[in-house]
């Protein structure tokens, strides 16, 4: 099983979701690894509602599409609501991708829309 260091020398992470019918939906996103992978989305996206009513997800590298470039992992993904916690997220959102990535044009104070998760491997 791939580690994050491993993971994060990919530039895109398919993250899929669950809906309540069992059907999944899998998004191409941008993550970074600091103690665990990260992602950060908006709040209204459909991947937070859908991690509100189940943590259980899946993961795999791919390319900006979501075609899959590596093996699909079972994880837990975890809405995260501490301020440390969403700072850290965007610091390695931030140190990963620089200026012209998923974060450029936010200010991480003034957008509290915007919902950080924390995804770890099925225990």
């Amino acid at each position: 099983m791939k580690t994050a260091t491993e993971l994060d020398r990919h530039r895109y992470l398919n993250l899929a979701t669950f809906r309540k019918s069992g059907e999944e939906v899998a998004t191409p996103v941008w993550f970074a690894a600091a103690g665990g992978l990260w992602v950060v989305t908006p709040g209204n996206s459909g991947k937070v509602k859908r991690l509100r009513q189940s943590s259980r997800a899946r993961i795999a590298p791919c390319d900006a599409r979501g075609v899959a470039r590596g093996p699909w992992l079972d994880v837990q993904a975890t809405l995260v609501k501490d301020e440390h916690a969403i700072a850290l997220s965007w610091a390695a959102l931030t140190a990963k991708y620089g200026s012209a990535g998923p974060i450029a044009g936010h200010d991480v104070e003034a957008d509290r829309a915007h919902s950080s998760a924390r995804v770890d491997r099925d225990r």
